[in-house]
């Protein structure tokens, strides 16, 4: 049997529900990282705000991005509610709500990863071999084409028009997706 020094009291087991343990250990991740930051968080200190045994942590959680995604997801969920509920307060429905709540909502984002997906597939070699042909050759394959050769010039410019469009889409992405004061 274990001995407790006088300094460190015994730990008493306390029994709770899986769902109220969850819930307040993300209460206690909220709340520490709100504190101190999400990357600066540890698990070690969850289990020691929470009294609890590392072991029963990683039972509701397999790592800490687990938790960040709880929360992430939680906060998701309330926003969602929140706003379906104003929703159906103002009678606003279908088309008229997805343009004045869902859509402000999402603009920014999607714009973002359309920019994103744009710049990337520029840059794919995969592209070469989907749209390129003898009489529409595509950036990346002109940039190889030239690196093959030894035309380092010329590849450098390519990259240079390359990495420019792709900024391009990313600044268009930006600027589509800002409010626009009315």
């Amino acid at each position: 049997m274990k001995k407790v020094s006088p300094e460190q009291p015994a730990r008493t087991r306390v029994t709770k529900d899986p769902q109220e343990r969850r819930e307040e250990l993300l209460d206690i991740a909220w709340e520490l990282g709100r504190n101190q930051g999400f990357e600066a968080l540890r698990v070690e200190q969850i289990v020691q705000t929470a009294g609890i045994a590392k072991g029963t942590f990683y039972h509701y959680f397999a790592a800490k991005d687990d938790v960040v995604e709880a929360l992430v997801q939680r906060f998701g969920d309330g926003l969602f509610a929140e706003l379906s509920q104003a929703a159906a307060q103002l009678g606003i429905a279908g088309w008229t709500r997805f343009r004045l709540i869902d859509w402000p909502a999402l603009k920014r984002p999607l714009a973002t990863a359309f920019a994103f997906a744009m710049a990337l597939s520029l840059g794919d070699l995969g592209v070469i071999a989907l749209f390129g042909s003898d009489q529409m050759q595509t950036l990346p394959y002109l940039l190889l084409a030239r690196m093959g050769s030894y035309r380092t010039q010329d590849a450098a410019g390519l990259a240079l028009i390359l990495g420019l469009v792709c900024l391009l889409l990313v600044f268009l992405a930006d600027r589509l997706g800002k409010e626009r004061p009315a």
